[in-house]
Parts: structure tokens; sequence; C-alpha cells
């Protein structure tokens, strides 16, 4: 179990001991330049840049 300190409206520490029912969501966060140019070297520099909109979107959609 892992010990959390919460801060409420007031500024109050209180301790909690219960699990995350909900854990955060993260932010998403998209190919970077130097990802394209990995994957392109794996697949061969044949790979446009539409390809790599559409891997997004469909992990976007699986990861939100």
């Amino acid at each position: 179990m892992t010990t959390r300190i919460l801060i409420d409206a007031n500024g109050r520490k209180h301790i909690s001991n219960e699990p995350l029912l909900h854990p955060p969501k993260r932010e998403w966060v998209g190919l970077t330049d130097d990802d394209q140019e990995t994957i392109m070297e794996w697949l061969g520099h044949d790979v446009s840049s539409q390809v790599f909109y559409a891997i997004e979107a469909k992990l976007k959609e699986k990861n939100t």
C-alpha cells in the first residue's frame, strides 16, 4: 500500500493509505521527429508522413 499526502481546498495536508480507484490520466504525447526517424530506419525510408499520422491517431484513440 502506498502512503499519499493529500492537500484539501483549505491547504491542509492529510495522509492517506487508500488505494487510487481511478489513477490520474496522463497527457497524450505524440511521436517526436527522432521517433519518426527511428521508425523510418526500422521500416526502410519509404514511409510517408501519413503513416505516422495514422499510427498516432490509433494510439491516441486507444490510450486516451
